[in-house]
């Protein structure tokens, strides 16, 4: 699990009752001086969609100042599970907020943790895609509908092992000891996301034969041969071409989804190499 470096607990809550975002930061605050720790707990009432919208602007805009937060939404989650409801009756799609979790991403470096305390906020994973920039550095929520009262007091646990030991796994454990009626809760990095999407590929690529590359080296080689010049090199030739071609985009896609292109030290946090890839999917392109 790569390591996480934080300075804030920002809590935006949406809710018009049970404002257990409010009781979070009333518990959250004394623990930090127990633990000893500078880590400064916010709250913000955000009881619409522009609200939400414009806080987090906010937020990116202190992070590019070194004000990196550990991101605390707590909201209802919408029925479709597409996103989240807002106090007035707002929605916000999963792609729509998006775009605003990245940029604060980019802006911490890839060490945005964002703990989504709403019904299904489980589902938000899809905004990861392995070809574009991370959206967080992990994400923990609950997979189904869950009760108010049933979650304050496991994620102020989980909160005061982390300040305590800044160990999120630890913190985990911790969170982990309380069950939930419904489901449980959902844990993603983004290392651990980037590359079971990437051994999915590989094995979608090649069964033990290869067969699919060599389809597809012979689709080109067709393609090539209709054309007004006729292929100067041969099906294998072209599959040695894929083959070798892939390291090149799985490099691009990495160094972009991990931000190394900006910022090359986190390559030493994210340690994913093609090979590595190809040895856990068990399945060599031949």
């Amino acid at each position: 699990m790569p390591s996480i470096h934080f300075s804030s607990v920002v809590i935006l809550e949406s809710l018009a009752k049970n404002k257990t975002g409010r009781q979070l930061y009333e518990d959250l605050r004394p623990i930090t001086i127990q633990a000893d720790r500078d880590i400064d707990i916010k709250y913000f009432e955000v009881d619409s969609k522009e609200a939400l919208l414009t806080q987090l602007h906010s937020i990116e805009q202190d992070a590019n100042k070194d004000d990196w937060p550990i991101l605390h939404i707590e909201c209802h989650g919408l029925d479709d599970t597409t996103g989240i409801s807002l106090a007035n009756g707002d929605s916000l799609s999963w792609a729509e907020l998006k775009p605003y979790l990245t940029a604060i991403n980019i802006a911490t470096q890839c060490n945005l943790l964002v703990v989504m305390a709403a019904c299904y906020g489980g589902h938000m994973v899809q905004i990861i895609q392995p070809v574009e920039r991370a959206p967080c550095l992990a994400m923990l929520s609950p997979t189904k509908e869950i009760y108010f009262d049933e979650i304050l007091k496991p994620l102020t646990t989980f909160y005061r092992e982390l300040f305590n030991s800044l160990d999120l796994n630890a913190a985990l454990i911790k969170l982990y000891s309380y069950p939930i009626v419904n489901g449980g809760y959902y844990f993603q990095t983004a290392d651990d996301f980037f590359k079971s999407i990437y051994v999915g590929y590989i094995k979608g690529c090649a069964d033990q034969k290869g067969f699919k590359i060599k389809d597809r080296a012979k689709n080109i080689y067709l393609e090539l041969k209709r054309s007004a010049n006729p292929s100067p090199v041969g099906i294998g030739a072209i599959k040695k071409m894929l083959k070798q071609t892939q390291p090149v985009f799985f490099k691009s896609y990495y160094e972009r989804f991990f931000m190394i292109d900006i910022y090359p030290s986190n390559k030493s946090r994210f340690d994913i190499t093609y090979d590595k890839i190809l040895e856990e999917a068990k399945a060599p392109l031949s």
